[in-house]
C-alpha cells in the first residue's frame, strides 16, 4: 500500500504544478515536473517507506538541475535579445518645433513633437528659447522634455 501512496504523491505534486504553471505566468514550478515526473517514475519501483527518501533525494537534485539549465538557458536568451528603444526612449534626439517660448526660470515652454504637444524645458538653465525655433530632445525629465537648440 505504501508504494502506491507514494506513487499517488508525486502525480499529485506533478498535477499541482502543471495546474499552477498554466493558471499563471510566473514560471515558479516549472523545474518541479521534471522532478516530480522523475519521483514518480522511481515511486514505481519502490518496495518499502524507506524508499521515500530516495525519491525525495531525485526530486531534490533534479529540481536542481532543472533550476539550473532554466536559468542558464534563459540568461542567454536575455542576452541575446537586443535592447529596442521604448517609446519614450525613442523620442530622444529627436527634432521637435518650439510653440511657446521655452523658460526655465519661469517654467514654461511647450513643443510640438510628431503632432503631439509636449511641455519643455531647455538644457541651459539661462537660455530662453523663442517660439518656432528648431530643438532636440536630450533627455525625458518626468512628464517634460528637457531640449536643446539644434546645432
Amino acid at each position: 500500500m505504501v508504494e502506491y501512496a507514494l506513487c499517488l504523491l508525486w502525480l499529485v505534486v506533478l498535477v499541482v504544478c502543471i495546474i499552477f504553471e498554466v493558471r499563471t505566468s510566473d514560471v515558479v514550478t516549472v523545474w518541479f515536473m521534471p522532478a516530480a515526473a522523475v519521483a514518480l517514475l522511481i515511486s514505481f519501483f519502490a518496495k518499502e517507506e524507506s524508499d521515500f527518501w530516495i525519491q525525495f533525494a531525485a526530486f531534490a537534485l533534479v529540481s536542481i538541475v532543472s533550476f539550473l539549465i532554466f536559468k542558464i538557458a534563459f540568461n542567454k536568451k536575455v542576452k541575446k535579445m537586443k535592447r529596442g528603444k521604448t517609446n519614450l526612449t525613442a523620442l530622444i534626439g529627436e527634432r521637435c518645433l518650439v510653440v511657446e517660448d521655452i523658460s526655465n526660470i519661469h517654467s514654461k515652454g511647450t513643443v510640438n513633437l510628431k503632432g503631439a504637444i509636449w511641455s519643455a524645458r531647455s538644457t541651459d538653465e539661462n537660455d530662453v528659447v523663442e517660439e518656432g525655433t528648431i530643438v532636440v530632445v536630450e533627455r525625458i525629465d518626468g512628464v517634460k522634455l528637457v531640449c536643446s537648440r539644434e546645432k
